[in-house]
């Protein structure tokens, strides 16, 4: 396990959930308690750290109770992939880290409480509605890059393997050798062609790039805005309201190359 991407995910739940102040509780275990640290550390609310007794772990009991669910969903995950495939998952693979992820966000998602709610419904207040494929589907994914909008002739599909989706923003995540994508758009592929060994053998992208830091994590669309009104996107220059297009185009374009235009 990757620590700075441990920190940068529990980041990104606790943001995600829209908590504020809060008290991350955890057992004496050095290496969890120094996550605890470094989160603390990059929050800009208030957090407090509590260690419960030693050997205590009655004190944690919902915490643990939760452990063991995803131990069990992990295991079930991998013994899915290994039975689809006809192979051993092997621990060091990336397709093996992508299976903690998914067994946490399928547990937040449709694991009923005690309440009768899924925790999903708990935060949110109402349920989840979002497409899931199977771990490890071979599917289409729809490339959201704006440069495919210049070259119409090129299918914007690609195959991927489809590795979970993002918490934030409930895109698919999709791996392809030693690389990860992300996208709103994905088609299934028939029965007979969604497990496709060799592309599933080649993942070898984990959750985590080579700075050890989340790759999927959901980021804010940029754009260009000009005094005028309107914004350069993609590449695509829009005019914003019933100003006159001919001198929005003007203003635009100084902005942009520096010319009259």
């Amino acid at each position: 396990t990757k620590g700075l991407y441990v920190v940068e995910f529990i980041l990104h739940i606790i943001g995600e959930w829209g908590y504020g102040d809060l008290v991350l509780t955890s057992d004496q275990e050095p290496a969890i308690h120094s996550v605890c640290e470094a989160v603390r550390d990059r929050r800009s609310h208030r957090t407090l750290l509590r260690k419960i007794a030693r050997y205590s772990h009655a004190s944690l009991g919902h915490a643990e109770n939760m452990n063991w669910h995803l131990e069990a969903t992990v295991r079930t995950l991998v013994a899915h992939l290994e039975a689809t495939y006809g192979r051993k998952i092997l621990t060091a693979e990336g397709a093996r880290a992508w299976t903690i992820r998914p067994a946490a966000w399928l547990s937040t998602r449709f694991r009923v409480q005690d309440d009768g709610r899924t925790g999903y419904e708990q935060i949110k207040s109402q349920r989840y509605r979002g497409e899931v494929l199977e771990l490890g589907e071979v599917c289409r994914m729809r490339d959201p890059r704006p440069e495919y909008d210049y070259n119409k002739a090129d299918s914007r599909w690609r195959l991927v393997v489809w590795m979970g989706k993002v918490e934030t923003s409930d895109e698919h995540i999709g791996a392809s050798g030693s690389e990860t994508e992300k996208c709103r758009t994905v088609r299934r592929r028939p029965e007979a062609e969604r497990w496709v060994r060799a592309l599933f053998d080649a993942v070898t992208a984990c959750p985590w790039g080579a700075t050890e830091k989340m790759t999927d994590a959901a980021v804010a669309t940029t754009g260009t805005y000009f005094p005028g009104g309107g914004v350069l996107n993609g590449g695509y220059l829009t005019a914003r309201g019933d100003e006159d297009v001919k001198s929005f185009w003007k203003t635009a374009s100084r902005e942009v190359f520096g010319r009259q235009g």
